[in-house]
């Protein structure tokens, strides 16, 4: 699986610590993991969860959000189908 580290900037407050994480690119196309340090889901160990999923689903781009760490299924999932370039209006 290859991993590609980052620190994001605090938007409001440049002072503000970053927050670090990974991205993990799945073996064999699977999805994209981003882990960000200090979150987590329910069911992984503690360091090792990932609250978001960026994946291929019978043909629709989405993205799956576990956005409750007591909550063992994802919390939000958005589809990316509206977003696609061919149905940009002029």
């Amino acid at each position: 699986m290859a991993k590609c580290e980052f620190a994001l900037k605090d938007q409001s407050n440049e002072m503000a610590p970053r927050k670090k994480g990974t991205v993990e690119f799945v073996e064999n196309g699977g999805g994209i993991l981003i882990r960000i340090e200090g979150y987590g889901d329910k069911t992984s160990p503690k360091g090792e969860g990932c609250p978001i999923l960026i994946e291929n689903w019978m043909g629709e781009a989405r993205v799956v959000v576990w956005g409750d760490i007591n909550k063992e299924n994802h919390t939000h999932l958005i589809s990316l189908e509206g977003a696609k370039e061919t149905l940009l209006k002029n």
